[in-house]
């Protein structure tokens, strides 16, 4: 009994002892599991019924439960929605086939709904038939160690990217082993295979360039032996290609205790492109030193030096050229490195050079300016550019002393040549005045014989000889006369829309008897295009080239055309004629130069005609063109603005009807008073005569100024001028009597203030019918 009651006692003992020992081996394992932050769960997929230990409720955030028990459902909703549709999938897979399976996943924490990442590792347990009947695995946050992983690859990401854009490359040569790691970027700049060409000491010293191999192993061993921390040289590498690169290496030494070399690690970086940079600088520097020393021009690079008030008090003198030395009398390396002053004293007198060289400096721009040096043994005149640049400026300067002298030569001999042309004008006006007074007596006088031998053939003769003669006279005053109305500027064109193909039409018309007389050819193409323009001074341009086309064509003819050139119409004159030499086309527009009239013949013109057309043509606002061969004839163009809108060109009224009434004529010359006289007589016109402002006056007041017009010379010696006698006269009879100014005066100035009166003006000679028309619509007007 007591052997039997002794057994159960002992079985009792056994018992209690395994169970304690469970209970012990599971403590420590909660400990373990706690200590390492690995949570523990069951999953019987008959019942769906789930059991986590106290660290998975501590991972997940949710409060334990009392018999640790969980539903399926409350770890579906902690998993993260993106992620669990596939873990399910996985778990029920795993659940179906066995075996030891991992996986990650991220959850969202129950009490503070953070999302932390899950390290899952499981496996299955059969029932005693081999059925699955649960899965029991352990869950473990790795949120950090995954993080951490990501920052990792992320800083390599950046180191990766620093070092390719650096075009660097990391490496660590382990010296007793004489093995070298690398980091990828290795082959962009060596153009090997780090692993397999690079992988050792020797295969990295076989890239060395020749030149720099002895000299870069030579640094490594001496800073070896001196223990040194720190290593940076520059070497070329020869690339497999024969491509030639510079390098710029960094590292640092590893030492052991005794002082053996352990490793040495660092980067190389890839200056191919500083030293290309640095080469040219280089070359440019020795190219821009051989050009400043070769220029005729002094340079020089100024420091400024500014005084305890901040102001440029004088310049520090940089660089100087050979010349800019020598022009200050000392030499580029007596001069470098000292101030200006210490060169040149007077530098620094007010207004000069370095006070002006220091404004420009201030003002940061670029300027020039000339300047005359007359100090310290330097004469003459400069022209300085100077160009501030950061805390420097450039300055060049170049010698004009023999520009500025012959300026002043050139502009003295213009002032000469234009008192010269004045002298010539003011003959010209005195010598044309004084010859218009016996040439006007001339033409009036010549028009009453005409009119009283008008039945006597003979006489007629002699009188057509006479007018001939005349009249040549008559056109060289003209001439004299429009040049120096042009000259004066007194001629103000009077623009309107004129129909350029119509002016053409009349001219050929007009120019056709004369050139059926000379068996010549006259001929137009018009075309319908239209310019704003003064009719009357294009007219003359016209005319005075139609004439000069007809004088020196021999045979053939002349055409006149009109063409659009663009926005311009270019009316053309062109001849058959004899031509004109290259080197004689600038001439032909000077006043009174003929190239085949050596006799100066006066039926072949002047030599003003063409001078005029310039004149005019400038006027006018159009240019004058020539074009010509010898033997085959020549083209005279004028092209004028287009004028889009046209207009009417309004038909001249011809003949005259003589109005007649009582003429006041103001006359000092009697030969042109008296034939003044019988002409306007002649015209239907009552005269009454007067030699000097005196008597016109006298004779105004005792007629109470009773006339109908009043027709006066300008000049008329003493006392006053003929506007200024009309004037008093208008004056005294209270009312504006129709004046009319006949003068032969050609002197800008006078003709300047003729116009300016108002008056209408003739310039002597005038002819009869003109006289007449002129007259005819003063008074009717």
């Amino acid at each position: 009994m007591r052997g039997r009651d002794g057994d159960k006692d002992g079985q009792k003992l056994r018992l209690r002892l395994t169970e304690d020992s469970l209970r012990e081996s599971e403590q420590r394992s909660r400990l373990a599991t706690e200590a390492t932050g690995v949570g523990i769960w069951e999953w019987n997929v008959k019942t769906n019924v789930i059991r986590w230990d106290r660290q998975m409720f501590a991972l997940y955030g949710i409060p334990t439960t009392s018999d640790g028990f969980v539903n399926y459902d409350i770890w579906a909703a902690s998993v993260f929605p993106d992620d669990l549709a596939e873990q399910a999938e996985l778990l029920q897979r795993h659940a179906r086939e066995g075996g030891i399976n991992r996986r990650e996943f991220r959850i969202r924490r129950r009490d503070n709904h953070e999302i932390r990442i899950i390290q899952a590792v499981e496996t299955v347990r059969a029932d005693s038939t081999g059925e699955v009947e649960w899965v029991v695995g352990t869950n473990l946050d790795v949120t950090d160690r995954k993080r951490a992983e990501e920052a990792l690859l992320e800083s390599d990401k950046r180191l990766r990217l620093a070092l390719s854009g650096a075009k660097a490359t990391a490496w660590q040569w382990n010296i007793p082993t004489n093995e070298i790691v690398w980091t990828p970027e290795r082959s962009q700049i060596y153009g090997r295979d780090p692993q397999r060409e690079l992988a050792r000491y020797e295969n990295w010293r076989d890239c060395l360039h020749p030149d720099d191999l002895e000299r870069t192993e030579r640094l490594i061993r001496d800073l070896i032996r001196q223990g040194a921390p720190d290593y940076r040289a520059e070497y070329r590498v020869v690339l497999p290609s024969g491509e030639i690169r510079w390098l710029a290496s960094m590292a640092k030494f590893d030492y052991a205790a005794d002082g053996a070399p352990l490793q040495m690690y660092g980067i190389d970086l890839d200056v191919t492109g500083q030293k290309q940079a640095e080469q040219k600088l280089t070359e440019s520097e020795t190219r821009f030193r051989a050009a400043q020393e070769a220029s005729l021009d002094g340079f020089l690079i100024f420091d400024p030096v500014r005084d305890d008030e901040g102001r440029i008090a004088d310049l520090m003198v940089v660089y100087v050229n050979p010349v800019a030395a020598q022009y200050c009398l000392s030499t580029p390396e007596q001069m470098e490195g000292r101030l200006l002053s210490e060169t040149l004293p007077g530098a620094k007198l007010p207004g000069g050079l370095i006070e002006k060289h220091g404004r420009i400096i201030e003002s940061g721009r670029t300027q020039e300016y000339d300047l005359e040096y007359d100090a310290d043994g330097v004469n003459g005149h400069f022209r300085n550019l100077v160009v501030p640049f950061e805390r420097y400026a450039a300055a060049t300067f170049r010698d004009i002393t023999a520009l500025v002298e012959g300026n002043r030569a050139l502009a003295t001999a213009k002032a000469e040549a234009e008192r010269a042309n004045m002298s010539k004008s003011k003959f010209l006006a005195a010598a044309s005045h004084d010859l218009r007074q016996p040439v006007q007596s001339l033409l009036l006088l010549l028009a009453v014989i005409e009119r009283q031998v008008a039945d006597q053939p003979k006489i007629i003769e002699v009188a057509r000889m006479m007018r001939m003669a005349v009249d040549g006279l008559h056109g060289l005053l003209n001439s004299v006369l429009d040049i120096s109305r042009l000259d004066a500027g007194v001629v103000a064109p009077l623009a309107e829309c004129v129909d350029l193909g119509e002016m053409v039409s009349k001219l050929t018309a007009e120019y056709a008897p004369k050139a059926v007389s000379m068996a010549l050819e006259l001929r137009c193409v018009p075309r319908n295009l239209q310019a704003r323009t003064d009719p009357a001074l294009l007219g003359r341009a016209l005319r005075n080239l139609i004439e000069n086309a007809l004088r020196y064509t021999l045979m053939g003819g002349v055409l006149l055309t009109v063409r659009r050139r663009g926005a311009f119409a270019r009316i053309d004159v062109i001849d058959s004629g004899i031509g004109i030499p290259e080197d004689k086309l600038s001439e032909i527009f000077e006043e009174f130069h003929q190239l085949h009239n050596p006799g100066r013949n006066l039926e072949q013109g002047l030599g003003l005609g063409l001078a005029i057309v310039r004149r005019l043509a400038d006027l006018l606002g159009a240019e004058v063109e020539v074009a010509s061969r010898v033997g085959r004839g020549s083209r005279f163009s004028l092209t004028l603005p287009l004028y889009q809108q046209a207009a009417p060109v309004a038909a001249s009224k011809t003949g005259v009807d003589d109005p007649g009434g009582r003429v006041l004529v103001i006359e000092d010359n009697a030969i042109v008073r008296h034939g003044l006289e019988i002409l306007l007589n002649q015209f239907g016109y009552e005269t009454f005569l007067a030699n000097s402002s005196e008597q016109a006056l006298e004779l105004a007041a005792k007629e109470k100024s009773c006339f109908d017009a009043i027709v006066t010379d300008q000049r008329l010696g003493e006392g006053l001028t003929g506007i200024e006698t009309a004037k008093e006269i208008h004056v005294r009879a209270a009312r504006a009597i129709p004046t009319m100014v006949l003068t032969g005066d050609t002197d800008g100035a006078r003709i300047a203030e003729i116009e300016s009166s108002g008056f209408p003006v003739l310039h002597k000679p005038v002819d009869a019918e003109d006289l007449r028309s002129h007259l005819a619509r003063l008074i009717e007007r």
